[in-house]
C-alpha cells in the first residue's frame, strides 16, 4: 500500500541525456565491503582552506562535519586555532611549485621542508599546542602531497603530461621517508589527482608505471573523481566513466602494486549550482538547482560507503574559484545542500553499510547502514533517475520515512513490503520508536 507523504518535491531525473545506459557500474563485491571494519573517523568530510574556516566555522559545525582538507600559504596561527577548537580530523594539503626552484633536487627539498615546517608547528606533538594549552589537543595527521599536480598547480597546465608525472613520482618517492622518519604517526596522502574527465586514473596509472616504488611511499590514496553534471552512480555512456569504475581501475592498480588494502580518499568533488539558483559567480549555467546539488552530496556519501572509501572532503564551504559548489551562501546561510547533509549526519552519524536491500537495479538503490557503532539501522533508499516505486521488504507493520530534510512520516507496510515513491533525494527509513 503506498501512501502519499509530506515530503519534499523530487525532482526529475538529473541530466537523464547523460546517464541512459543499460550497462551496470563495476561495483565491489558486497560481501567484501561489508566486512571491512569502520572507518577511523566518519565519512563525512568538507573542503576549506585555512583562509575561509574562520569565517566558516559556525556553519561546518552547525553541519557536523567530522573530516576536513585545508592548507593554504601560508597556514596562520589564525587559521588553524578554530579548526583545534573544533577538533575535526584534518588534513592538510602542501605543495610548492616546481617554478620556484632552480633544480630539481631544490623542488624536493622545498617540499620536504615546508612539510615538515608545517608539521613541527601543527602536527603531533606541534609548538602550537604548547603554546596554547587551552585549546584541545587536535593535531593534524594527515598531510597530502599535492593539490592536483596533473593540472596546473605543480607545474603549468600546458606542461608535458610525461614531465608531469616524472615530477611528482619523483616528489613522492623521496617525500616519504624524511617526512615519516620526523613524524611515524603521520599518514602520508598520496597523488591528490585532479579527475574531470577520468584524468586522475589516467595520472595516478603514469606515476605507478613510472616507479613502482610510488606503491610503498603514501599510506592513503587520494582523488578527485569529478563526473559533473551527472549523479554519481551511472555512466557516462560516450565514455563508459564513472566514480564506480574508476575507483574499480585504481583499486585494480593497488592490488598489482601488492598494497590491496590501502584506503583510497576522494578529498575533492562535487557539483554546481547555476547563477539563478543563488550561485555567486555568473558560471555554471548549465549547473544543478540547489535541490538537485543536494540530493548528490548526499548520495555521494552513500556511494563512498558502498564502494568501501574511507574519507570524502567535498568541494567546497562556499563558491569559490568561479564556481559554485558551495553548502552555504557568501553570508552563511545554509543551502539545501547544508540542510541535507546534516540531515544525514543526525540520522546516521558515524555509518558503515551492512546490507542492500537494492543495489542498483534499474537504477534503484536501498543500502542498509549501521548508524552508529551500535546503533539502529537506516535504510537510505533513491533512485538515480526520475521518481519512481521502489519497494522494499519490511517485516513490521509500520515505519519512519524521513526526507532529504528532515521531514518525517509514518507509514504502513503492507504483506511485508513498504512501496514509496522515490527520486534522487533520498529517503531514509527507520523502524518506528
Amino acid at each position: 500500500m503506498k501512501q502519499p507523504l509530506p515530503l519534499i518535491p523530487q525532482p526529475a531525473a538529473i541530466k537523464p541525456d547523460r546517464c541512459k545506459t543499460d550497462e551496470r557500474q563495476p561495483l565491489p563485491d558486497l560481501a567484501e565491503i561489508v566486512k571491512k571494519p569502520r572507518a577511523s573517523a566518519p565519512i563525512y568530510g568538507i573542503y576549506s582552506w585555512g583562509i575561509d574556516y574562520p569565517t566558516y566555522s559556525d556553519a561546518i559545525r552547525e553541519i557536523g562535519f567530522k573530516c576536513l582538507r585545508t592548507g593554504g600559504k601560508p597556514f596562520t596561527d589564525a587559521e588553524f586555532t578554530p579548526i583545534a577548537r573544533d577538533g575535526l580530523d584534518t588534513m592538510i594539503t602542501v605543495g610548492c611549485a616546481r617554478g620556484q626552484f632552480d633544480s630539481d633536487e631544490a623542488f624536493v627539498r622545498g617540499n620536504i621542508d615546508n612539510a615538515l615546517e608545517k608539521l613541527r608547528r601543527y602536527g603531533p606533538g606541534g609548538s602550537f599546542f604548547r603554546e596554547h594549552p587551552e585549546l584541545p589537543y587536535h593535531p593534524i595527521r594527515y598531510i597530502e602531497i599535492f593539490n592536483e599536480p596533473n593540472f596546473g598547480y605543480m607545474v603549468p597546465n600546458s606542461t608535458d603530461f610525461k614531465e608531469k608525472v616524472r615530477l611528482y613520482t619523483l616528489l613522492q618517492t623521496q617525500f616519504y621517508a624524511p617526512v615519516k622518519a620526523a613524524f611515524p604517526e603521520v599518514q602520508i596522502v598520496g597523488f591528490g589527482a585532479g579527475g574531470a574527465s577520468a584524468a586522475d586514473v589516467g595520472f595516478i596509472t603514469a606515476c605507478c608505471e613510472e616507479n613502482p616504488d610510488i606503491f610503498r611511499t603514501m599510506d592513503i590514496l587520494s582523488t578527485h573523481p569529478y563526473v559533473d553534471p551527472i549523479p554519481p552512480f551511472t555512466w557516462m555512456g560516450w565514455l563508459k566513466y564513472s566514480i564506480a569504475s574508476g575507483y574499480e581501475r585504481i583499486r585494480d592498480l593497488l592490488r598489482r602494486g601488492g598494497v590491496p588494502d590501502m584506503p583510497v580518499w576522494y578529498t575533492e568533488l562535487g557539483w554546481f549550482i547555476r547563477p539563478d539558483e543563488g550561485g555567486f559567480f555568473p558560471t555554471c549555467e548549465k549547473g544543478n538547482d540547489k535541490i538537485e546539488q543536494a540530493a548528490l552530496n548526499t548520495q555521494v556519501y552513500a556511494l563512498g560507503l558502498r564502494l568501501g572509501v574511507e574519507r570524502i572532503t567535498t568541494m567546497y564551504i562556499m563558491d569559490t574559484d568561479n564556481c559554485n559548489p558551495g553548502f552555504v551562501d557568501r553570508d552563511g546561510t545554509l543551502r539545501p545542500s547544508a540542510l541535507a547533509v546534516r540531515n544525514m549526519i543526525r540520522l546516521m552519524p558515524d555509518p558503515k553499510l551492512v546490507g542492500a536491500l537494492l543495489d542498483g537495479e534499474d537504477n534503484r538503490y536501498a543500502y542498509v547502514f549501521e548508524s552508529a557503532p551500535g546503533g539502529e539501522e537506516v535504510v537510505m533508499v533513491f533512485h538515480a533517475d526520475a521518481p519512481a516505486e521502489i519497494t522494499i521488504p519490511w517485516a513490521e507493520p509500520t515505519a519512519e520515512v524521513t526526507d532529504m530534510l528532515g521531514n518525517t512520516a509514518t507509514v504502513e507496510a503492507d504483506r511485508g513490503h513498504l512501496t514509496l515513491d522515490a527520486g534522487p533525494c533520498p529517503l531514509y527509513i527507520r523502524h518506528c520508536h
